[in-house]
């Protein structure tokens, strides 16, 4: 890239919102709870105690929802960046695709535990009253939404795609609020930036440090054992090589030199043959340079403070 060339950040991806909103299932526990149910609680200090909280159905049934909402952010977090508005994500546009297609898997997952759990509902509540009668009369039944529909209506999985456009956001403002927001608004991407590019160079790090770990038998992070090299471990790298290359859109040098270095093994062609899997020489090569690109990566000099300060410079809407 030309030093003097713009960077249109909403040409190489798109913002994503993920709203997930479910029935809480709980009801703050209180003072009076403990009053009604006949325990004496004058002992207790107030402002040194919390009550915590009583579900009005079991764990299992709200676990079901939150497992699902957890799945869909896990999933986003693999393929974007957090841009820090919100719960906002920069998705590269390659990845889109792939993205709204597990998003849309999860959704009708995610509808059809809603459609189970209102159908069940009654039977819930009655569960409920049956185990825990007094407690049920006293501190719970007013607190459930009194119709299907008002309960379905709690519940909400959608997301939107959408992108910054500094022209038209600012059309209808005065000069001096726009100035003010426009400034904000590069303060913000300029953030974003060197998040985004520390980001990729900590990913690249962690990278080498799983491949030696593999190369060399020894643990990774929290493993309790250390895990082999395999062809399927090789075809792996592969696949996170490319993820790689899709993430790379500001086209950091430290990041290409490890593309560069890791594409000098060929590693496609590793992964056809057994035998180099216990080939020494081969794995300490590798092992070497990727020792290398990690200390490359995260070794902070002028000329890391001036990548991420030209790209800044060079941002556009």
């Amino acid at each position: 890239m030309e030093s003097n060339e713009s960077i249109k950040l909403f040409d190489k991806g798109v913002l994503l919102n993920l709203r997930v909103s479910m029935w809480s299932g709980k009801q703050k526990f209180t003072r009076g709870d403990m009053l009604v149910m006949g325990v004496d609680d004058s002992p207790i200090p107030e402002d040194v105690v919390s009550y915590g909280r009583k579900l009005l159905v079991s764990k299992e049934e709200l676990q079901a929802f939150t497992r699902i909402q957890s799945n869909a952010r896990n999933y986003i977090n693999q393929f974007s960046s957090n841009f820090g508005i919100s719960n906002t994500h920069f998705i590269c546009l390659p990845f889109i695709e792939n993205v709204e297609e597990r998003l849309q898997e999860l959704k009708e997952d995610f509808e059809k535990t809603v459609d189970s759990f209102v159908e069940r509902f009654e039977s819930i509540k009655i569960e409920m009253k049956n185990k825990h009668p007094e407690f049920w009369e006293k501190c719970l039944k007013r607190f459930y939404p009194e119709t299907k529909e008002q309960l379905k209506d709690k519940f909400d999985f959608s997301w939107n795609l959408f992108k910054i456009d500094e022209s038209s956001s600012l059309k209808s403002i005065n000069m001096k609020t726009a100035q003010l927001m426009k400034q904000q608004m590069k303060t913000k991407i300029n953030d974003f930036v060197e998040q985004y590019i520390n980001e990729m160079r900590k990913d690249t790090a962690d990278f080498c440090d799983l491949i030696n770990s593999r190369i060399n038998g020894t643990l990774y992070k929290d493993e309790e054992k250390p895990r082999k090299l395999t062809k399927k471990t090789l075809q792996k790298f592969i696949q996170k090589v490319e993820y790689f290359k899709t993430m790379n859109i500001f086209n950091d040098p430290k990041i290409k030199d490890m593309l560069d270095k890791v594409s000098s093994f060929n590693i496609s062609s590793l992964t056809t043959k057994e035998e180099i899997l216990d080939d020494y020489a081969v794995k300490t090569s590798m092992s070497n340079v990727f020792s290398s690109i990690k200390e490359n990566i995260q070794k902070q000099d002028e000329l890391t403070s001036s990548f991420i300060d030209g790209v800044k410079r060079k941002i556009v809407l």
